[in-house]
């Protein structure tokens, strides 16, 4: 079956989790020979469905976007089928305590989500997020989550001792925060529990990969702060670091999460993530949200047992393997739209 997909996501190109995931399915779409095109503003959304060849609509996030929203809407009027990837972790309508005029959020996170009705198909990135979407009444519901590619050679000694020195980090204990800054990442409270794990191991670094090299909290003691990294270097990073400390408020689909694993990286991170329960015990530990105690020291549990970081590494490698590599998810992705382009014919 030939596939003319058009996927659409707000902003697409920009730096986030989402657009690697979504840059990833186009490339995947055309290594099967199908084509993939993007759309990324609702300008772009109806030059791009006025193709006659278009066969199916598979729309990502859940916010108050026209792009997306008008996604569904015009789906539904060309009649062709719809997908949608809410990326929508449920907890995330209880987040939004102080932030203001952004309060409004919740009321838009308890309506929104029904548009699931509206979709042939429901792209979960959690069981948590499949369940939810299932329990709202969508027609069909597939947990596929985010990919990486399958784990390449590590990098031997040198190399991250190389990229170590060229960061200024020295020889200490690394934790790996990626993330940009904003409210959602919750960096103060990640830098919080980075100052309070230093009083119990002064030796520990922080490299903070994301804000602008001018960020303030890039001053703070022990913090290297070099700004976003290119693929290689963060491979590099991933590797180099002891543990990945995700301090979020809110992750819907945590991308960091899954490329340290792939690395065989241990995680520490928030409740507030979407892969929180399949993190705990098994790829890392969870910590609750806000809590920089827990938080310092659960990190430093870690960085003290070595036999622990390997095998919670080990953990989360095993879970990349039979869950997270993209070559099947991209598979699965492909196998979903067949069955509804075939559904719709």
């Amino acid at each position: 079956m030939t596939l003319d997909v058009l996927l659409v996501q707000p902003g697409f190109g920009a730096r986030g989790g989402v657009t690697v995931d979504v840059m990833n399915l186009a490339s995947g779409l055309e290594r099967r020979s199908q084509r993939a095109r993007t759309a990324g503003t609702f300008a772009q959304l109806v030059r791009e469905l006025r193709s006659p060849a278009t066969t199916l609509v598979h729309v990502f996030g859940c916010l108050p976007s026209p792009t997306i929203f008008g996604a569904i809407v015009l789906a539904r009027l060309r009649q062709v089928p719809l997908v949608w990837t809410p990326i929508f972790n449920p907890i995330r309508r209880h987040t939004w305590k102080g932030y203001g005029l952004l309060r409004a959020m919740k009321a838009f996170d308890t309506v929104a989500p029904h548009a699931a009705r509206f979709a042939d198909a429901v792209v979960a990135a959690t069981p948590g997020e499949a369940r939810f979407f299932a329990e709202l009444g969508a027609r069909r519901v597939e947990l596929i989550p985010p990919g990486v590619d399958p784990p390449a050679a590590p990098a031997g000694a040198r190399a991250l001792a190389t990229f170590r020195a060229a960061l200024g980090l020295g020889p200490g204990p690394l934790v790996l925060t990626v993330g940009r800054d904003n409210s959602r990442k919750a960096l103060p409270f990640g830098l919080a529990a980075f100052a309070e794990l230093r009083t119990r191991l002064p030796e520990a670094e922080l490299l903070l990969v994301g804000p602008d090299a001018s960020y303030p909290g890039g001053a703070q003691d022990g913090v290297s702060c070099p700004g976003w990294l290119d693929d290689e270097s963060m491979a590099l990073a991933y590797q180099a670091a002891d543990v990945l400390f995700v301090p979020s408020l809110y992750e819907g689909l945590p991308r960091a999460v899954v490329e340290a694993w792939r690395w065989r990286t241990p995680v520490v991170a928030t409740d507030r993530v979407a892969l929180a329960a399949t993190i705990d015990g098994v790829g890392g530990r969870v910590v609750p949200y806000g809590n920089v105690g827990d938080a310092a020291s659960a990190l430093a549990a870690l960085l003290r047992e070595p036999d622990a970081r390997r095998a919670f590494g080990d953990g989360g490698r095993r879970l990349v393997e039979s869950s997270f590599l993209m070559p099947a998810l991209v598979d699965r992705t492909v196998e979903l739209y067949e069955d509804l382009v075939a559904d719709s014919a």
